[in-house]
C-alpha cells in the first residue's frame, strides 16, 4: 500500500469520524430540543395536578363546613323572621276551584262541583305520559296532594313524577309553603325507600325556601308547618300496623304482576282492593290521632316551621354520618346553648357510633334549666330503640 493510499484512507477515516461526530452532536441537539418542553410539561402538568387537588380540597372542606351548619342557618333565618307570606294550600285549592255543573229537575235547581278526578283515578299511579306543563292547576293540585299524601306507598316512577307537578306548582304558586313541603316529602320519600340519590343542594336549596316564609299570627296556616309525625305509643302501634298492610299490598303486586292466570289475577285484584280499604282506614285513624296531638300544639308558635331544621339531622342519621351530625349539633349549641334539638342529636349521634360514655358525659355537663333537661330525657328515652333508617315514613303533608 503506498503511501498516497495511506493517506487516503486517513482522510475518508476522519471525514467519517467527523461526520458521526457531526451527527451525534445534532441528535444531542434534537433532543435536548425536545426534553425541553417536555420538562417544562412536566412542570405545568405538577402545577396544574396540585392546583387541582387544592381545589377539590377547598372544596371539600367547604361542602363539609356547609353541611354542619345547615340545622343552625335554617334556625337563625327562622328566628330572624321574613316577610314572605306564604298563601295557603286550601286557599289554592278554593281558587283553582274546578268548573261546576247546573243540574235542574222539576223542583229546584242546584249546582255541584264536579271533582277533577274520581276516587278510582285518585287510586290510580300518575302516567308517565303526563303532560305537567300543560295541565290546569287544580288538576296538578289535587295529583300533587294525592300522591305526597300517599308518598309511602308510591311507585318509583309516581314520586319522580309527583316531584315534577311540585316543581310546576312552585313555578305558578311560589308563594305556597306545601308546594315546597309537598316536594321535600317526595324527594327524601325517594331517598330513604328506594334508595335513589337526590342532590343535596336541591334538599337544602328546599329547606331555605321553607324557613323563609312568617307564620306567626297567622293560624290558617300554622298546621301546613308540621312536617314531622308527632308520635306516641297508640300511634307507634298503628305505624306498625300500617307497614305491615303495605308490605301486603307490595306483595300483592308482585303475585299480581307474575301471574297470568285470569281466575287467580281476578282474585288477587279483589284481595288487593280489600286491602287498599284497610290500609286506608289505618291511614285515616293516623290523621286522626295526629290531628288530636297536633291542636293542643298550635297555640305554641316555638313550633312554627320548626320542623325543617330536624330534617338535616335525620338525613344524615339515615345514612350513619354520625361524625357529621356530631358537628352540626355542635354547630346548634354553639349559637343556642339551650337547644333541647342540639342536645339530642348530639346524644344520639354519640350513642350510635358506640360512644356511650360521651354521650353520658354530654348530659351530666349540660347547663339546660330543669324543665328542658327533663324534656330531653324524655325524648332520649322514647327513641331509645328506635331507627333513623325509616324516618322518612314519619314525614306528612
Amino acid at each position: 500500500m503506498t503511501s498516497s493510499h495511506k493517506s487516503l484512507i486517513i482522510l475518508k477515516n476522519f471525514s467519517f469520524i467527523t461526520k458521526k461526530k457531526y451527527i451525534l452532536s445534532r441528535f444531542k441537539v434534537f433532543f435536548a430540543t425536545i426534553q425541553a418542553p417536555m420538562r417544562d410539561q412536566k412542570f405545568y402538568l405538577t402545577i396544574i395536578t396540585l392546583l387541582i387537588t387544592v381545589s377539590l380540597g377547598a372544596l371539600y372542606l367547604y361542602q363539609r363546613e356547609h353541611s354542619k351548619r345547615v340545622a343552625l342557618q335554617l334556625k337563625i333565618k327562622l328566628l330572624s323572621g321574613s316577610n314572605k307570606k306564604a298563601v295557603s294550600w286550601e286557599t289554592l285549592k278554593k281558587d283553582a276551584q274546578p268548573p261546576s255543573e247546573t243540574i235542574e229537575n222539576q223542583n229546584h235547581e242546584r249546582t255541584i262541583t264536579k271533582p277533577i278526578l274520581t276516587s278510582q283515578e285518585k287510586k290510580k299511579p300518575l302516567k308517565q305520559n303526563f303532560d305537567v306543563h300543560s295541565a290546569p292547576t287544580e288538576t296538578l293540585i289535587q295529583l300533587l296532594e294525592k300522591t305526597t299524601k300517599t308518598a309511602r306507598t308510591q311507585k318509583l316512577e309516581s314520586i319522580n313524577k309527583g316531584i315534577e307537578i311540585a316543581n310546576e306548582m312552585i313555578s305558578r304558586a311560589p308563594d305556597s309553603y306545601s308546594a315546597y313541603k309537598a316536594k321535600l316529602i317526595l324527594m327524601l320519600t325517594k331517598e330513604g325507600k328506594y334508595a335513589q340519590s337526590v342532590d343535596d343542594q336541591e334538599v337544602d336549596q328546599v329547606l331555605d325556601e321553607m324557613a323563609s316564609f312568617d307564620f306567626v299570627g297567622d293560624k290558617t296556616l300554622h298546621k301546613e308547618t308540621f312536617l314531622i309525625l308527632r308520635t306516641n305509643s297508640q300511634i307507634d302501634t298503628l305505624e306498625n300496623e300500617i307497614e305491615k298492610a303495605e308490605q301486603q299490598l307490595d306483595d300483592l303486586d308482585q303475585k299480581i304482576e307474575t301471574n297470568s292466570d285470569p281466575e287467580i289475577q281476578n282474585t288477587l285484584l279483589s284481595d288487593k282492593n280489600l286491602a287498599e280499604q284497610e290500609l286506608d282506614k289505618k291511614l285515616d285513624l293516623l290523621s286522626s290521632l295526629e290531628n288530636s296531638i297536633e291542636e293542643g300544639l298550635l297555640e305554641q308558635e316555638d313550633f312554627f316551621n320548626d320542623d325543617i331544621i330536624e330534617i338535616p339531622f335525620k338525613r344524615a342519621l339515615a345514612k350513619e354520618n354520625y361524625d357529621s351530625v356530631i358537628e352540626e349539633s355542635e354547630a346548634l349549641l354553639d349559637e343556642f346553648p339551650e337547644s333541647i334539638r342540639g342536645y339530642y342529636f348530639l346524644v344520639k349521634a354519640l350513642e350510635l357510633k358506640g360512644e356511650q360514655e360521651e354521650a353520658l358525659e354530654v348530659l351530666a355537663e349540660s347547663d339546660l334549666p330543669e324543665e328542658k333537661l327533663r324534656l330531653l330525657e324524655s325524648r332520649l328515652k322514647e327513641s331509645k330503640n328506635k331507627s333513623f333508617k325509616n324516618y322518612w315514613r314519619q314525614l306528612r303533608f
